[in-house]
């Protein structure tokens, strides 16, 4: 089964603006600590603090003041975000807490989902932890746009399980963002082998081409793209796809 923990649209990626977590530690010593409370105890405070969860005793603490915004609750982005720091930091109980609950606003999040299963398959005995523990971090390292780091786990996770389809696609994207189109293409054509009807990979492989403009092939991917975005009646990315078909088309050489 194709799962993918990263979003990745006409070569952009969703980041989730760090800035959302506005909780305030204030440290009996003066220190001022702004990240998101995760866990409150009668004997201390854990608060994830720019990817690091933090462990703090009450007795040091001042006061402490926790803020949610109802929007931002309301995004399974968000959750997703959580969970990868959850995850890549080997706390994948409290991971699977953070999709499942993204999954209550939107059940059909590709990567929540596939967030869920890759817990599921380590829970079950099917990956091992190592393995779940590179893609993860290579994944919240890649939403952070850190791609160099993003390309260090995740190549130590396929040295796991080589024929990972969800390293593939994380690496494809590492490099592509990278620049590095030549190492984007083998990684997304060794999907197309695997998974030839997504109109979403046609669509990368097609950028991709662009970037070493390899017109001919760039038009033949967005042709590709397009007719199974209209398979799948998704009409309005169609429509883009022949805007690329159409502008490659006018430039190319007549005979």
């Amino acid at each position: 089964m194709q799962r993918r923990i990263v979003l990745f649209a006409w070569g952009i990626i969703f980041l989730i603006n760090s800035a959302v977590f506005a909780d305030e530690l204030v440290l009996k010593s003066g220190k001022i600590i702004n990240g998101e409370v995760i866990e409150k105890t009668p004997d201390f405070v854990k608060i994830n603090y720019n990817g690091m969860p933090l462990y703090f005793e009450n007795k040091l603490i001042q006061s402490l003041a926790i803020i949610r915004d109802k929007d931002i609750e309301s995004d399974p982005d968000v959750f997703l975000k959580r969970g990868l720091t959850f995850a890549a930091n080997q706390e994948f109980n409290l991971a699977k807490q953070e999709f499942l609950s993204g999954l209550k606003i939107c059940p059909s999040h590709s990567n929540l989902n596939g967030g869920v299963s890759i817990i599921n398959d380590l829970e079950n005995g099917v990956i091992s932890c190592d393995y779940a523990l590179c893609l993860f971090k290579g994944s919240a390292f890649l939403i952070e746009k850190n791609y160099e780091a993003a390309v260090i786990h995740l190549e130590n996770a396929l040295k796991i399980i080589p024929d990972s389809v969800d390293v593939f696609y994380n690496l494809g994207v590492s490099y592509y963002s990278l620049s590095k189109p030549v190492e984007a293409l083998n990684y997304f054509k060794k999907l197309v082998v695997i998974n030839e009807n997504d109109p979403h990979l046609y669509n990368l492989i097609g950028n991709t081409y662009l970037m070493i403009s390899d017109y001919s092939n760039a038009r033949d991917s967005f042709i590709l793209a397009r007719e199974l975005f209209k398979k799948n009646n998704d009409l309005s990315s169609a429509i883009e796809a022949d805007q690329f078909v159409s502008a490659l088309s006018k430039n190319e050489p007549r005979n």
